[in-house]
């Protein structure tokens, strides 16, 4: 029987039907809320990133860590035609370039003062250095006989201030070949200072040096005439090779210079292998020490010649010339390892070793600012994507971790209450991160908020 429906019943279920059709926000009288509106994404604020090719198939290990040298210069002139040319013409067996670098003994370089109280004489082949300081003097390595020991050293120790006062105290030897420690019975004999030298390469040696053992891998701290100084053994180039870090002061400051003891790399596996090692312990103590310039017997090898030559035009600057910083420095030595890699790969081609690839952090243009907290993390590969990165910030204390999308791009998402202040400086630091083909390297970049 049909349900019969009067006037009042029919406009009672139209008010209901127009409720149930009405959104959820509109009632009574009232003016409809607003919807929340989404809030406008944030552009990025980073240059145009130049596309990187994939690596193709190598067909040995040698050309992959040849390449990979390559790639880690990330187009900057000065590691290309140093660090990465030089070291790598071991396993390039590029002769006309180590014949090119022999042929600089022929040319030399007058005393030439690199920092406040460091000092190189020598040639372009090979040198020694000077460290002043008001207790007396060490030096790096003697030159290659006793007749340059006396024709260059001690003249030039005189003119430094040599003296009752200020004696020569210290000499440091990298290794045991005659370019470095050729003159050293000839400062013994003269001013007796204490030679320090690795064990293995002490054997036979007339000066009769006090030596590092040779044997440990641990750095050995030590004051040489007030001054301190990181002995560590990295044998390889020679079984004695010693390396070192050393504290020079540039305009009043202290600033840490890394030596690495031998630049010719092996022929055979065991010493090739022992040589990448001791570069990689290097990176790892330059980077724990903070160094920010770098020193070589062999000046052609990390840019220490072409800094001497711009200090001779123009003087010396400040910050000295050689002070490039602790990134520089440590992507100098990241080429370093991948050139040892390639020899050691070309010595015996079973051996297996990960490509370290050298990560470069980048704040936006124009720094952080308080919506916009990001960074890019890249390598000579391309974008580094899901990586961590960290965001701290002083003086707030505030700090946030990030995750980079496919463009290398991480951002912090913070909200009105958490957002990092105006006045901070922001740090962001990525960790680096391994895996069994490539280990990506850590960095860091700090930049005060921008506007």
């Amino acid at each position: 029987m049909r349900t019969p429906f009067n006037r009042t019943t029919l406009a009672f279920a139209a008010a209901l039907a127009g409720a149930a059709a009405a959104p959820a926000w509109r009632g009574g009288g009232d003016d409809p809320a607003p919807l929340p509106v989404a809030p406008a994404p944030i552009a990025d604020r980073f240059s145009e990133l130049a596309q990187a090719a994939p690596d193709p198939a190598f067909a040995t290990e040698y050309d992959r860590h040849i390449a990979a040298s390559h790639r880690n210069t990330l187009g900057d002139e000065f590691m290309l035609n140093t660090y990465r040319d030089y070291y790598c013409m071991y396993p390039e067996g590029n002769t006309a370039l180590r014949n090119q670098v022999r042929d600089g003994a022929n040319t030399r370089v007058p005393l030439t003062q690199l920092f406040d109280d460091v000092w190189y004489i020598g040639s372009h082949h090979v040198g020694q250095y000077f460290f002043r300081s008001d207790e007396g003097f060490v030096l790096l390595d003697t030159l290659n006989n006793a007749t340059e020991a006396q024709t260059y050293t001690v003249p030039a120790l005189s003119v430094l201030g040599l003296g009752a006062t200020r004696p020569l105290k210290d000499v440091i030897v990298t290794h045991g070949h005659g370019d470095h420690d050729g003159g050293a019975l000839e400062l013994r004999t003269r001013y007796n200072p204490t030679i320090t030298t690795g064990s293995a390469d002490a054997a036979g040696k007339a000066y009769a040096p006090n030596t590092i053992d040779s044997s440990n891998f641990e750095p050995v701290r030590m004051t040489m005439a007030g001054r301190e100084v990181i002995l560590f053994s990295t044998p390889g180039h020679t079984p004695g090779s010693l390396s070192s870090i050393i504290t020079a002061h540039d305009n009043g400051k202290p600033v840490k210079a890394v030596i690495v003891g031998g630049s010719a790399m092996p022929g055979n596996k065991a010493a090739a292998d022992s040589y990448m090692h001791g570069v990689e312990r290097t990176y790892t103590l330059a980077k724990k020490e903070g160094v920010t310039a770098s020193l070589q017997a062999h000046p052609v090898f990390d840019g220490t010649l072409r800094f001497m030559g711009e200090i001779n035009e123009n003087g010396l600057s400040k910050p000295s010339q050689l002070v490039i910083g602790q990134e520089r420095i440590l992507q100098g030595l990241a080429i370093l390892r991948q050139c040892s890699s390639a020899n050691a790969a070309k010595v015996d081609a079973t051996t297996l070793y990960p490509v370290w690839r050298v990560s470069k952090l980048e704040l936006p243009t124009g720094g952080p600012r308080v919506d916009d907290v990001s960074a890019r993390v890249t390598n000579g590969w391309g974008p580094v994507a899901n990586a961590a990165v960290t965001f701290t910030a002083r003086p707030s204390g505030k700090s946030c971790t990030a995750t980079t999308n496919e463009k290398g791009i991480a951002r912090c998402e913070q909200h009105e209450g958490d957002r990092f202040d105006a006045a901070d400086t922001v740090t962001a630091n990525f960790d680096g991160s391994d895996s069994t083909n490539y280990v990506d390297l850590p960095t860091t970049a700090t930049a005060a908020m921008g506007k």
